[in-house]
């Protein structure tokens, strides 16, 4: 491999210390012993024999690959680990996706019909300063739902068993 699609599209150079790094850190937060450096060398070489006709593999199938390959060894543990970590970083990328499209349309699309300009009827969010605490609101939303209410609240919000009012949800 000397080229890789990213998740983006863009293309770039292939850098196998990334993939050392991804499973050296799967490992180090897993029940498994320690990889040593020769065999986590070896799962990345086992990685690249697969791709080896593959002119610019995408990093998603790299992850793939490098998944099974943990799976089928010894460190079952560091590949529970790697799925783990893969998911919540898609978890993240899909919210910043979600903020970044609501951003999109608050800021582009001027008619009523869109949710975010219908959030509040006290605040007109097509003018500047409506516009800007829309998107103070969303960013707040998403640190608190992700970094500071415990999951549980946030899962009962979200399927309308519990409601706090935003107040008091960025209180908290």
């Amino acid at each position: 491999m000397v080229k890789v699609k990213k998740r983006n599209g863009k293309i770039v150079d292939y850098d196998d210390s990334k993939v050392f790094r991804a499973i050296q850190l799967a490992n180090k937060n897993s029940k498994d012993k320690r990889m040593t450096i020769a065999q986590i060398t070896k799962v990345v070489q086992e990685v690249e024999d697969v791709f080896k006709d593959t002119r610019v593999p995408n990093v998603e199938k790299i992850s793939d690959v490098t998944e099974n390959i943990l799976m089928k060894s010894q460190y079952v543990n560091t590949a529970k680990s790697y799925i783990i970590h893969r998911s919540e970083h898609k978890k993240r990328r899909d919210d910043i996706e979600n903020i970044m499209n609501n951003f999109i349309d608050l800021t582009f699309k001027g008619d009523a019909s869109v949710d975010s300009h219908r959030d509040n009827a006290n605040i007109e969010a097509k003018a500047t300063m409506g516009a800007m605490l829309k998107y103070g609101t969303d960013i707040s939303k998403y640190f608190i739902d992700n970094y500071v209410m415990p999951e549980e609240y946030v899962q009962a919000m979200n399927e309308g068993w519990l409601h706090f009012h935003k107040s008091l949800q960025y209180a908290c």
